[in-house]
């Protein structure tokens, strides 16, 4: 039993396609481009996360063999090394960004010109990933909950409205820093009307919490195609409380 006879999809997790990063977090360009030439050759149905989060939300019968891919943090090296591949191989995908290190111009983040080059280019959903890669389950010293939820509040407003200001991109998703969320984030984000991706590993599908979706993280010894091939059979299965 695999992913497409259980109305599920896998949502794969990638940070750097290099092969002078971390290797924690990353994945050479010829583990990637070998990555996507599997999905082409064995007929996955690549679609963008946005269409994937509407079919969950709706409760629609997935395409068989759905897939869907996502980058954190916005590295140089996606828009140098991954972004061709994709856009060769014709697959969309979700590029989840903070603010802050690319107003500051890190050196290894990507510009805002390139961002806006691949969201124009078609393939790219631009997402928020919080402004400053921020720890959203911490509290500050001597900060009350309410004064807590509104400051996470302003800072997914304010990524959400730079995204949209810079790009046109307005997806209500996040991608949740570090993979932390509690009850009291997600509850946040169901008012906002947002829904969010961790770093928890598990297909997903109609069992799936909207503001709690599983990824595949895809990195150093999980960055084999022997490894990928069993993340993208797997399957959606209900949690029993």
């Amino acid at each position: 039993m695999v992913a497409k006879l259980t109305n599920a999809a896998v949502i794969l997790q990638y940070h750097n396609v290099s092969t002078t990063t971390p290797a924690v977090t990353s994945v050479s360009p010829e583990q990637f481009a070998e990555h996507m030439e599997y999905l082409a050759d064995n007929k996955f149905s690549v679609i963008p996360l946005s269409e994937l989060v509407t079919s969950i939300r709706n409760q629609n019968i997935l395409p068989a063999k759905t897939v869907a891919i996502t980058f954190d943090d916005g590295y140089r090296n996606i828009y140098e090394n991954a972004h061709p591949i994709l856009q060769k191989m014709g697959f969309p995908y979700a590029m989840f960004i903070a603010i802050e290190p690319i107003e500051r111009k890190f050196a290894n983040m990507m510009s805002w010109e390139q961002i806006i080059t691949i969201a124009n280019e078609g393939g790219a959903e631009i997402m928020n990933h919080s402004y400053s890669h921020d720890h959203l389950i911490r509290l500050k010293i001597n900060e009350t909950k309410k004064q807590w939820l509104e400051r996470i509040k302003q800072n997914l407003v304010t990524t959400e409205k730079k995204i949209a200001e810079k790009t046109g991109d307005n997806f209500k998703i996040l991608a949740y820093p570090y993979g932390e969320y509690n009850h009291d984030v997600s509850a946040l984000l169901t008012e906002l009307g947002y829904a969010a991706v961790g770093q928890q590993s598990g297909a997903a599908g109609i069992y799936s919490e909207l503001t709690a979706l599983p990824r595949f993280p895809i990195a150093g010894a999980y960055a084999s195609l022997e490894k990928l091939k069993t993340k993208l059979n797997s399957l959606n299965m209900p949690i029993v409380k």
